[in-house]
């Protein structure tokens, strides 16, 4: 869930620096991975001392911009499941894979890929993806 929320609000314009690539679940950056080994071994100082950063006026925007889209649903496993629709879709349209409106040609992909996303959730993860500021 985590690298697709990453790569969510990096497409929303918090640049990060991570590069994404396609992998098994969808956009997936080795470096955020690593990143993220590395932030789960922190001692309970170094804890302390990032919690001590704060986001600037901008950044603070963006993610109150797409925060809702982030996390909703409540329960992990929807949550789960709809971030790897948005996430998925938004990398295929992004890499000119399909357009916005190709919702049969974004669920081919997507079901080339392993996914079982009908054209209808396509449909829905490009309206909510707009809804929430996200431009094609």
């Amino acid at each position: 869930m985590v690298q697709k929320a990453i790569y969510l609000l990096q497409q929303a314009g918090v640049e990060m620096g991570y590069p994404y690539r396609w992998y098994i679940r969808g956009p997936y950056s080795s470096r955020l991975s690593n990143d993220l080994f590395y932030l789960a071994e922190l001692d309970e100082v170094e804890v302390k001392e990032m919690g001590a950063y704060t986001l600037g006026e901008k950044t603070r925007n963006i993610v109150e911009r797409v925060k809702d889209l982030i996390t909703a649903p409540k329960r992990a496993g929807e949550r789960a499941k709809r971030l790897e629709l948005l996430a998925s879709v938004l990398f295929i349209v992004r890499t000119g894979q399909a357009k916005p409106n190709e919702e049969v040609k974004l669920s081919e992909i997507l079901k080339a890929n392993g996914k079982a996303f009908e054209p209808n959730d396509a449909k829905e993860a490009v309206a909510s993806l707009a809804r929430n500021g996200y431009t094609f």
